[in-house]
């Protein structure tokens, strides 16, 4: 949150080192396995509880679940790679079992389009 003095994390001094403030150790020593959203969830190694500004725009302080889009965003990456990837170590049926539905290869994954420039 660009230029907002409460989530400020230090201010760059005239000679060029940087002054921490207390939010910065506040995002610093957030610890996603005391979240009971995170600690059983499977992609926890992966998104570490999310975004702290996340967490302050959900629960108010940096020191909570901030995984609102990462969660879908790294479940549907991690199926889509594992099942390019690695098909003969992974079946369809135990990803869908552990991580949830698969899109199937001729199905159209990405929805959108760019706009161009004139």
């Amino acid at each position: 949150m660009v230029g907002i003095e409460d989530y400020q994390i230090g201010e760059i001094q005239k000679d060029g080192t940087m002054k921490i403030t207390p939010f910065y150790y506040d995002v610093k020593s957030r610890d996603p396995t005391e979240y009971e959203e995170c600690k059983n969830c499977k992609l926890l190694p992966v998104c570490m509880g999310g975004c702290p500004m996340e967490s302050i725009r959900k629960n108010g302080h940096p020191n909570g679940p901030g995984c609102d889009i990462n969660k879908y965003v790294w479940k549907e990456g991690l199926k889509f790679y594992l099942m390019r990837k690695y098909s003969n170590l992974f079946s369809k049926e135990s990803l869908m079992k552990n991580l949830g539905r698969i899109p199937d290869k001729n199905e159209q994954v990405w929805n959108f389009t760019l706009s161009t420039r004139e």
